[in-house]
């Protein structure tokens, strides 16, 4: 397969059974690129680790780990990510147990990022949502192109760049893995598009394009419903901030110090929250959404 791209997919694995293999069969199955998988199944006991020895019976391109303790996703798929043989690849993506992959998903994202680059770099798209039949019943980030164009809103908005969409560069996942941290506190996929987006990497959203068909919780038959300013939300984003000002301050330029760092201490800090209220680069889908967060951060409630 010269010329081809190749693309280590990292799977986290527990008590998946249900819709498991047709998954797999969804990321076999993708067009134009040399595909391998590295799954880490987290103490699942249900017939999952049975379903996935089967399949690494029948494709010498999946591997298997089996946590001897359970750790949960974000420090099993960071896990992944840390230890991933990325020298060997051009691309790896993330990919959740339940979901299915459109055919060109994959290729997709090779098309708007480089392997040949020390930049690191991020691309990501949108999803359908689906519920347990299958049936598509919308896309919850409708409305988010406008954070993706306004790269503060991350720091206090719920990530709209979905991990099962995510293609990394090489160059990204040896960033991540130089600061193997699992206390960020929110999300690993919100993790690494801050990293990538902090840390002068290059970031390209493609939230109208949707190559995922991704199952709701319990079979959801309606769109979860969110509330901007939760105050979990509001927390969680205090500590990722501080992580990444902790972690990775000397990789970012001054501007993004400044951000990141007034995100941190915005509880302790009126300048601060004056500074952050003032930022044009941060945005919620509407202008009454956005006018609410800044009114409520200017106030110290979020």
């Amino acid at each position: 397969m010269a010329g081809v791209a190749r693309g280590l997919v990292l799977m986290a694995t527990h008590n998946g059974q249900e819709h498991l293999a047709e998954q797999l069969d969804s990321i076999l199955g993708q067009e134009g690129v040399e595909v391998s998988l590295r799954i880490s199944d987290d103490c699942s006991t249900d017939s999952t680790f049975r379903i996935l020895e089967t399949y690494a019976s029948e494709h010498d391109n999946i591997e298997i780990i089996y946590n001897s303790a359970q750790q949960g996703l974000t420090r099993t798929i960071m896990g992944l990510v840390y230890d991933a043989p990325v020298e060997e690849y051009d691309f790896v993506a993330l990919a959740n147990q339940d979901d299915i992959w459109h055919p060109a998903k994959l290729a997709a994202g090779t098309d708007h990022i480089s392997a040949n680059t020390s930049r690191p770099e991020l691309y990501y798209a949108g999803t359908n949502c689906v519920d347990g039949r299958g049936r598509v019943i919308g896309d919850e980030f409708d409305g988010y192109e406008v954070c993706a164009s306004h790269p503060g809103s991350l720091l206090l908005v719920r990530n709209w760049a979905l991990g099962c969409t995510m293609l990394m560069n090489g160059a990204l996942v040896k960033l991540l893995r130089r600061h193997q941290v699992f206390d960020f506190a929110r999300a690993h996929d919100a993790w690494i598009h801050a990293v990538a987006l902090y840390c002068d990497g290059y970031v390209f959203g493609d939230l109208p394009h949707r190559y995922v068909d991704r199952r709701l919780p319990d079979g959801e038959a309606a769109l979860p419903v969110h509330d901007d300013l939760d105050p979990e939300l509001a927390d969680r984003c205090t500590t990722m901030a501080r992580v990444l000002l902790r972690e990775y301050e000397r990789a970012m330029n001054p501007d993004a110090v400044k951000l990141v760092e007034a995100v941190a201490v915005r509880h302790v800090s009126a300048k601060a929250r004056r500074f952050l209220v003032g930022r044009t680069d941060i945005m919620l889908p509407t202008n009454p959404r956005t006018s609410r967060l800044r009114w409520n951060i200017l106030r110290n409630k979020f």
